[in-house]
């Protein structure tokens, strides 16, 4: 298990409490698939008809978003978690990551090719410091996906961005932690081009807005840039952060 050998056992407590075993090393008895094998068409057929058990429908695009949550949500808040409060790298390219899966065929945990390393002294404040997970992680992942469902890529940055975000607000509310350990967090997610001069497609995936909701009374709203399109299946419906003109007037009491 990878929590002996780092300290993010720190972490993996209170709403992180379920990540504490979400990364082990090769020893780990457990089957896992490669990462390339992860996003091929023959795992990604499987992902798509048990979520259509699942959810119902068969639109290839809404399965493979709601796909796409599952494996963020797993992946993303430990590695930044661990990224920002204890400057550590996880090794999570997708070419040397090994997925695990539960008994209902949704990502697990995580086998990494070694433990990982410190972020160089040299980096404070850098943003370069996403470059791995930005680059060898979630790029290659949502294109693939995204070919295999031809859906647009905005979506599933969408998805990637929203867990992102989200996963900072946890932080927010830990106790002892200062927040301005999360301020490269948030700078990286306002940043529209990235260090090296590439766009950044995390760019600021959500948005806060205070309204009056119809009858009195300020509303404090969370949106989503780009809609995950979960609607689609019959048995989901809008997302509380829907950006969709009418999820919107719903959530300020507007029929």
């Amino acid at each position: 298990m990878l929590a002996p050998l780092l300290p993010l056992a720190s972490l993996f407590v209170d709403e992180y409490g379920a990540y504490r075993n979400a990364f082990v090393l090769s020893d780990d008895p457990r089957p896992a698939i490669s990462g390339s094998t992860f996003v091929d068409a023959v795992t990604l057929d499987a992902a798509a008809a048990r979520l259509a058990c699942r959810y119902g429908g068969t639109d290839r695009r809404a399965l493979i978003s709601m796909w796409s949550k599952f494996y963020f949500i797993r992946l993303l808040p430990p590695v930044i978690a661990a990224n920002l409060l204890l400057r550590w790298q996880l090794p999570v390219a997708l070419e040397t990551l090994g997925v695990i899966l539960d008994d209902e065929g949704l990502p697990t945990a995580f086998k990494l090719p070694h433990v990982g390393d410190p972020l160089p002294p040299s980096q404070p404040g850098s943003l370069q410091r996403f470059d791995e997970l930005l680059n060898l992680n979630l790029a290659p992942y949502i294109a693939a996906s995204c070919a295999y469902a031809q859906l647009s890529p905005r979506v599933l940055w969408a998805n990637a961005g929203n867990c992102f975000e989200a996963s900072l607000r946890v932080m927010e509310r830990q106790p002892g932690i200062p927040t301005e350990e999360l301020r490269d967090g948030d700078a990286f997610l306002g940043l529209p081009v990235c260090e090296d001069g590439s766009r950044n497609p995390l760019f600021q995936p959500i948005r806060y807005r205070d309204v009056m909701r119809e009858g009195g009374g300020m509303l404090r709203l969370r949106e989503l840039k780009v809609c995950c399109i979960r609607y689609l299946l019959p048995r989901l419906t809008y997302c509380q952060a829907c950006p969709i003109p009418r999820r919107f007037a719903e959530r300020l009491g507007v029929t």
